[in-house]
C-alpha cells in the first residue's frame, strides 16, 4: 500500500520537458531544455536530468547545475546533444589558445 501511493505522488510529478537548464562548466554557462539532455538517456547528463532522478538534483538558482570541468571544451558535448553529430576541430584549431581563452 505504501508503494502505491508513492508511485502515485512519483507520477503526479510530472517535470517540465521544456524546463529551461543552466549548466556552469567551469564558469562557461550553457542554457538549454531538460528535453535537450534527456534526448540521450544512456548519457551521463540524460541520466541526470531524468524525472526518476529529480529529487537527487541540488541545484544554485533553482535551474542551476556545477561542473567542475573544462567550459570552453564543454561546447562540443552540448553540440552533440543538440545536434546528434560529433564536432571535433583538427589539432591546429587548438594549437592557437585564443581560441579558447582570448
Amino acid at each position: 500500500m505504501v508503494e502505491e501511493s508513492n508511485e502515485k505522488i512519483n507520477t503526479s510529478e510530472k517535470i517540465n520537458t521544456n524546463e529551461r537548464i543552466i549548466l556552469n562548466v567551469g564558469g562557461v554557462k550553457y542554457e538549454t531544455y531538460r528535453s535537450t539532455l534527456t534526448a540521450y538517456p544512456e548519457t551521463l547528463l540524460g541520466t541526470m536530468f531524468q524525472e526518476r532522478n529529480q529529487s537527487l538534483l541540488q541545484p544554485t538558482n533553482n535551474n542551476e547545475y556545477f561542473f567542475d570541468r573544462d567550459g570552453h571544451l564543454f561546447r562540443y558535448i552540448m553540440q552533440f546533444y543538440r545536434t546528434g553529430e560529433i564536432f571535433w576541430p583538427n589539432e591546429s584549431y587548438f594549437s592557437d589558445y585564443s581560441t579558447f581563452y582570448g
